[in-house]
């Protein structure tokens, strides 16, 4: 008798910590960041753009942050900084500085100001 509660004991156990597992992976995963594809509306807007959605004008600034993001793989979230603020932050500059762009810079800004709806 004594034998079948302790089995009971561990079983009863066994399934709480499982129980316990799912529900903390399931609470985990639902708050997290979900992937966003490059170059759609979707992450047009979820890095605060606020002009028109010019997908050839995006995606090309968008190429300078996945480039930059290939070249400093160490740091996963470089990619993100550097289009925070519809790229207008220093993470930006120091990519297109990186990659040996500097020279592009001012046109660069222009597309950046178009695809944020100021005037140009």
């Amino acid at each position: 008798m004594l034998l079948l509660q302790a089995s009971t004991a561990r079983s009863s156990c066994v399934w709480f910590l499982l129980i316990l597992g799912l529900l903390s992976q399931s609470q985990n995963t639902s708050g997290s960041f979900y992937k966003i594809r490059p170059g759609t509306l979707k992450e047009f807007e979820y890095v605060n753009c606020q002009g028109t959605f010019d997908k050839k004008l995006y995606n090309e600034l968008n190429r300078i942050c996945e480039d930059c993001q290939n070249i400093y793989r160490r740091d996963s979230q470089l990619a993100m900084k550097c289009k925070d603020n519809c790229f207008k932050n220093s993470w930006f500059e120091e990519c297109v500085n990186s990659l040996l762009l500097n020279d592009q810079m001012e046109n660069y800004n222009k597309k950046i100001s178009y695809i944020n709806g100021q005037d140009l």
